[in-house]
């Protein structure tokens, strides 16, 4: 519960910016996922296949283009 209102008040004060557009700010919610895999692997032990770590740096990939441009 705590995660998810600290991921709302930073929502809040990205929106809240006058400079923020929203198919800037809206993206970085995949970081989202990533986020949650470090974590799975690092609470739960969860396993990092080929295949998620692709996933996860095809996001990584994205989301830089996204705030580059």
């Amino acid at each position: 519960m705590f995660l998810f209102l600290l991921n709302t008040l930073v929502w809040f004060v990205l929106f809240s910016k006058k400079e923020a557009e929203v198919t800037f700010v809206l993206p970085l919610l995949s970081l989202g996922y990533i986020v949650t895999a470090v974590l799975a692997k690092i609470l739960f032990n969860e396993n990092l296949t080929i295949f998620r770590i692709s996933g996860i740096a095809l996001i990584v990939i994205g989301v830089a283009l996204i705030v580059r441009t």
